[in-house]
């Protein structure tokens, strides 16, 4: 059964979402649906489709994500920034490289984090940079010193 654009509409609907059950159901057959709602003007919509791209996995969700971290909306590139963590490391690593220089901090934040829990070197050589530039806020200092584990 082919996953219609209502079926994805239908499981991003609630209040809050269980994509981890959507992303079972549907499947890379979203991916489409999603990689054009997560460039809708409905913020709400936007992010519920980019966090459930990131559960779906893979490198299509990859392409899904990059967009929506494109997205002029702090809510949908903080789902992204969160979201990412759930790829492969290299797949996470392409998506977080350009939040991490997110002009939010609130967006840098978050993919601090998630840089953070992938780890993979070019991640933690991105949070080191951060947390010794004097370009970076202190409190985004400080989450990147944390995510190396030196706070």
């Amino acid at each position: 059964m082919a996953v219609t654009a209502e079926d994805v509409l239908v499981a991003l609907g609630a209040e809050e979402p269980d994509y981890r059950e959507a992303a079972r159901t549907l499947g890379i057959e979203s991916l489409p649906h999603l990689a054009l709602l997560v460039r809708d003007d409905d913020e709400m919509l936007a992010s519920k489709a980019a966090s459930l791209a990131a559960f779906v996995g893979g490198s299509q969700a990859t392409e899904v994500l990059v967009a929506a971290s494109e997205h002029p909306q702090l809510s949908v590139r903080a789902a992204v920034a969160h979201g990412a963590q759930r790829l492969d490391p290299l797949d996470a690593e392409r998506v977080l490289t350009a939040l991490l220089e997110d002009s939010e901090p609130s967006v840098t934040g978050l993919a601090i984090r998630s840089a953070a829990a992938v780890g993979t070197a070019e991640l933690r050589a991105r949070l080191t940079e951060i947390a010794r530039s004097s370009k970076s806020n202190e409190l985004l200092r400080e989450e990147a010193r944390r995510g190396l584990g030196e706070a």
